[in-house]
């Protein structure tokens, strides 16, 4: 009795190392950077490439490897993560080499298209737009958008987490 035992023992720790080891690997999740490339790409045309990560500044590169800007991602676990109307919205500042801002990117969210595109033509991501780091965290913060309130209130609660 006790050599049956032990042999169903064995056989069940067999078939649980095999069926562990059938189940896929979970991926792991993409760097955060990726969510903002088409963005980034738009506001600063001569990107082609991501570089070398330092902090929360990722280098943005050009065809021939040159440095031509800076993604800055906000601090992770350090957010406000203000909700805008359907959820987060994720953000980054897209830096020159001078470090001044060229624009902000937005990211993974849910908003509704249309709000976000009244957040655009009222400007709120091109507010600090020239001005450092520094600069931007001096400035008064910016109004939310009239017809866009959750949303941009989520996108400037973001901003002020990446220029942190």
């Amino acid at each position: 009795m006790k050599a049956l035992v032990m042999k169903c023992t064995a056989v069940l720790a067999l078939a649980a190392v095999l069926v562990l080891a059938a189940e896929p690997a979970a991926k792991p999740a993409p760097p955060p950077h990726l969510a903002f490339q088409k963005e980034a790409a738009a506001i600063l045309p001569a990107f082609r490439k991501w570089g070398r990560t330092t902090g929360r500044e990722v280098e943005m590169l050009d065809a021939d490897g040159k440095v031509v800007g800076y993604l800055r991602l906000a601090p992770a676990g350090r957010r406000s993560r203000m909700r805008g109307f359907k959820g987060n919205v994720d953000v980054a500042a897209v830096l020159g080499p001078d470090k001044r801002i060229l624009g902000m990117a937005l990211g993974a969210n849910r908003e509704t298209p249309r709000f976000l595109q009244k957040v655009r033509a009222g400007g709120l991501l091109g507010r600090y737009n020239g001005k450092t780091v520094k600069e931007a965290n001096a400035a008064p913060a910016p109004m939310p958008v009239t017809g866009a309130t959750y949303s941009s209130r989520a996108i400037i609660a973001e901003m002020k987490d990446v220029l942190k």
